[in-house]
Order: structure tokens, then sequence, then C-alpha cells
């Protein structure tokens, strides 16, 4: 989906942008890190919504969780649809800015009905590693399914605690009941 980040709620928020889709990435392209690349689809509220939840700010007192915290957007959905290596190439991209900024965790609302097993891990060997690979340099992964998927459980585990100097990151969302082709 992607953050609007011209949302009054959510002005300044955003530090970071990336694009990883067939073709639909900002002048045609199929990824693309230049500004104004995290822009949502046509139609595609889901992240700005999530985002201001997480980070949100107005000065009249209105705010998300962590209205302090900066976010990152990356695209990956055209639409309904994205492909599971272009959420490992948004994944990879979290990890390469691990330095550049104070990431504390990455927001994947994806909603699709892939995994049906208890247990992801071998559903989808590509997706844990790239888990585990954020979980190392200390940035959780929070997963988040459409209700109609059944259970999905990563043996990846996090104990989270308050770390307000902490970045957000916020990633990869999608619509309730969308699933990935791939």
């Amino acid at each position: 989906d992607g953050i609007d980040k011209t949302h009054p709620f959510l002005a300044g928020k955003v530090v970071s942008e990336a694009c990883y889709t067939d073709r639909n990435c900002p002048g045609g392209s199929s990824s693309s890190t230049a500004p104004g690349s995290g822009l949502p689809c046509r139609g595609c509220e889901h992240g700005t919504h999530v985002a201001g939840i997480a980070a949100g700010f107005l000065p009249s007192g209105l705010s998300g969780v962590g209205p302090g915290a900066q976010l990152i957007s990356i695209r990956i959905f055209a639409g309904d649809t994205a492909r599971l290596s272009d959420l490992l190439m948004a994944m990879e991209r979290v990890h390469a800015l691990k330095d550049r900024y104070n990431i504390a965790a990455v927001n994947l609302s994806l909603g699709f009905d892939y995994y049906t097993s208890s247990t992801c891990n071998g559903t989808s060997p590509a997706m844990t590693a790239a888990i585990k690979q954020l979980k190392a340099s200390g940035i959780a992964s929070i997963v988040a399914r459409s209700w109609s998927s059944g259970p999905c459980l990563l043996s990846t585990r996090w104990k989270i605690t308050r770390r307000p100097s902490r970045l957000a990151i916020y990633s990869c969302t999608a619509q309730p009941h969308t699933e990935i082709g791939m």
C-alpha cells in the first residue's frame, strides 16, 4: 500500500521510501528508492491508516501510539496483489537501512491466505530467513494477517520492550483477504 506522507497526521514522519512492484513504481519501473516511491497505490489506504495508528501526530494533541516515531514507507502492492520476491526485497531494504536509522520494528500487515499450516517456517524458508536476519539486527517483525487466513506461527519469537529512542518502521501492507500471487 505505502503511506500518504502528505496526510496532516503524518506530516514530516516519512524519512525514507521505496517501492518494489512489477512495473508499478514511479516511472513504470519495478523498483525505486526515490522520494515519492513509497506513496500508496490508487485506492490503497490501509498503509496510511496503520501508519497513523503507529506514529501519527497533530499539534492539537491527537496522536498515534508513538507520536515521536518516524516512518519508512515501502510499497510492494500494486492494487490487490504482490509477489513474495518483492516482499523479500522490501525486507532486505529494511536491513540495509539498519545502520542509517535506529529501526525498532517492521510491520508486515499482509492479510493473505498463503500460509495455512500451524507454522510458517516450512512454507517459506526465504521469509523465515529474512525475519531471522532482521531479528539478528535487533529489528522485530510484526506480522499481521487476515482473520480468515487461519493460524500461522513463526518459531522466531520476540520479547517486546519499551524503547522510546528507537525508530518505528511501517512497511508492506495489503487489504484484508488479499492474496500474494507467487
